[in-house]
């Protein structure tokens, strides 16, 4: 007798279903659990409180709409399964049909079709498996009756979703139906064990897909070693009762002779392959985020782009460079990754010594960057030279060209030489002048070019403001602003005062190389609460004293702060955070007055002068001012 369990209707009916049929809507795929690598875990109960576990494609819910829920998942690749787990049924299954489409995108690498498997595990791909083709909702079904599965995974090629599963089963026979284990997809060869859960049964098998007997191969607890693809059937036998016959096919790796058969022959993406190849130019070497070399491009087309090996535990080896050729022999993944077809070799002791390197025939300088940055302090560097096919390199030079790479030039601030591998060593002298400068170059030897390299240095900007200073910009505007550096500030307000200081230690430093006069600058308080921020002054930039400090701000004020002689470093720093923010702008600062320009005459009859400490001081009515005018305290 055969029963069904569906994951198709309401639970609200599932108090009139009968038994043996488990029901679920679409509606009640509505809440994930947190997940990793990309995926949500969801958990889904059906009338009889089993759970059906998926592990779906993240935020693809949001896509859903208030009628049709679903799920998402594809077949496992790079160490990621997205599926839906079918419970443990307690008897075989014999076929699962679903209601599915696929996205937008294309599936399988590019086609619009994509496979439905039905597995033990969930990371492979079982003989039990069905198509699904065109971007509309459609009905597949997998013929499961020959893996003898109480319980497995549904994955698919490609991205597809899924709104209903129903799962047809048959009533379980007294002998449990053999399990069979063994890598399913392999290269030379692969080990397959057999085991049934009902003790005391015998099981037989046959490699040749027909149905076995009590007559055939009794399995005695051995792996059997599969060299070639092959077909495994099984059954359980105890003394007159039988099993029903477990299946599961084994195929090897395809091989090819060469990277252009491979590409030729239109494989599904994640398919695995043996390929061999001699002697294929390197067209581009893949470098990641953290400068590890991870991957070659090779001069052979698929879908438009090179093909590329790639591997991310192990760099390539420095001397492999573009335009050398590789060959060897890889046992790997054939991948489809961003559009970018990919050979990834499985080993996880796989090296890229493995291939050979070399490099070809062709006479060529190569220079892999062209392009060199140089502060205006000068600096030293090298540029790195490939010498292809050139044995003597006792002609090797350097040439000096303008932009167009023709026309001879000269540098007296550039200078260069070759060090014993014949790359050339630079030198850039520091600059004084207000605008950026550039060289070009080629290096040669006889009538072999390399391309042409530019060295730029950046113009000279002084770390100090000259006096009087006045600034009334944002963030972005301190960089190209003399004497200004700032660490934390966040993006500017919307009018003056535009710089925001939102954290304990956002600050804005001002240097300057002379005596200042009065210090003026635009201050205001956005919710700012709690906090302390200081205006601050240091004669070395690294002892501060405070000049006056702020716990209450609030509405724009204009503050105006003499500064003493010897100064030549001014701090805003928002010391303590409790919370809001301080917006700070339109800063001036004066030149000191010159001393010999202070008019006597000025002064009433109880002023008069003195020295102290070797500085001219002014007491006037009892205060004390240094030249400036500024009270001295």
């Amino acid at each position: 007798m055969k029963k069904i369990f569906s994951l198709f209707t309401a639970l609200l009916f599932a108090g009139s279903m009968m038994a043996g049929e488990y029901s679920l809507t679409n509606a009640n795929i509505v809440a994930a659990g947190s997940g990793a690598s990309g995926y949500q875990e969801w958990t889904i109960k059906d009338g009889a409180n089993r759970s059906w576990k998926a592990y779906a494609i993240k935020n693809q819910h949001s896509k859903a709409t208030s009628s049709q829920h679903f799920l998402q998942i594809k077949k496992y690749a790079s160490n990621t399964a997205y599926y839906i787990q079918i419970p443990d049924l307690e008897e075989p299954i014999q076929s699962i049909t679903m209601t599915v489409s696929n996205t937008s995108q294309p599936m399988d690498g590019g086609s619009n079709t994509a496979t439905l498997f039905f597995s033990a595990k969930e990371n492979t791909s079982a003989a039990g498996s069905g198509v699904v083709s065109g971007t509309g909702a459609s009905s597949v079904t997998i013929d499961a009756s020959s893996l003898g599965l109480t319980t497995g995974y549904i994955t698919a090629g490609g991205a597809v979703r899924i709104w209903d599963v129903v799962v047809t089963t048959t009533a379980a026979s007294a002998v449990a139906t053999p399990v069979i284990d063994g890598e399913a997809e392999f290269f030379e060869s692969t080990s397959v064990t057999l085991s049934c859960k009902t003790e005391g049964a015998k099981i037989y098998y046959t490699l040749d897909g027909t149905d076995p007997t009590a007559a055939s191969t009794e399995y005695l607890g051995l792996a059997i070693k599969l060299s070639e693809a092959a077909t495994v059937k099984a059954i359980a036998i105890k003394g007159e009762e039988k099993s029903n016959i477990a299946t599961q096919k084994f195929t090897k790796a395809p091989v090819y002779a060469s990277i252009e058969e491979l590409v030729a022959a239109g494989l599904a993406t994640d398919t695995k392959v043996t390929v061999s190849f001699s002697e294929v130019e390197i067209t581009n070497i893949f470098v990641n985020k953290s400068d590890k070399r991870q991957g070659l491009f090779l001069n052979v087309k698929a879908a438009g782009k090179d093909v590329e090996i790639y591997y991310n535990s192990d760099e390539v080896p420095a001397a492999w460079n573009i335009g050398g050729v590789v060959s060897g022999t890889i046992q790997g993944t054939w991948t489809l990754y961003n559009e970018q077809w990919e050979i990834i070799p499985v080993s996880s002791t796989w090296k890229w010594t493995e291939l050979t390197y070399n490099v070809p025939a062709v006479i060529a300088i190569i220079i892999p960057t062209t392009s060199y940055n140089a502060p205006a302090a000068g600096i030293s560097g090298t540029i790195d030279v490939t010498y292809n096919n050139i044995a003597d390199l006792s002609s090797a030079a350097v040439a000096f060209y303008e932009e167009d790479g023709t026309t001879p030039a000269t540098y007296a601030w550039l200078t260069t030489s070759f060090d014993e591998e014949k790359n050339v060593k630079f030198t850039v002298a520091a600059t004084e002048e207000s605008e950026a400068r550039v060289a070009y170059l080629k290096v040669y030897v006889g009538e072999v070019y390399s391309e042409l390299v530019t060295i730029q240095q950046a113009k000279f900007v002084p770390a100090y403001a000259t006096l009087p200073f006045e600034f009334d910009g944002g963030k972005a505007d301190i960089d190209e602003t003399q004497g200004l550096t700032q660490s934390g500030l966040d993006s500017d307000y919307g009018s003056s005062p535009k710089l925001k200081f939102n954290g304990t230690g956002d600050y804005l430093i001002l240097q300057f190389n002379e005596d200042a006069g009065q210090l003026s600058f635009d201050i205001k308080g956005n919710s700012f609460s709690g906090g302390t921020f200081k205006v601050q002054a240091s004669a070395d930039g690294e002892n501060y004293t405070d000049l006056k400090a702020y716990t209450e701000l609030g509405d724009v004020a204009t503050e105006k702060i003499d500064i003493k002689s010897g100064v030549r470093y001014i701090k805003w720093i928002y010391t303590e955070k409790s919370s809001g923010n301080v917006a700070l702008g339109n800063i001036s600062l004066e030149k000191a007055k010159d001393p010999t320009a202070i008019d006597n005459t000025a002064f009433e009859t109880k002023t008069f002068k003195t020295f102290e400490n070797g500085q001219l001081v002014i007491i006037k009515n009892g205060v004390k001012y240094d030249v400036t005018g500024a009270v001295i305290r």
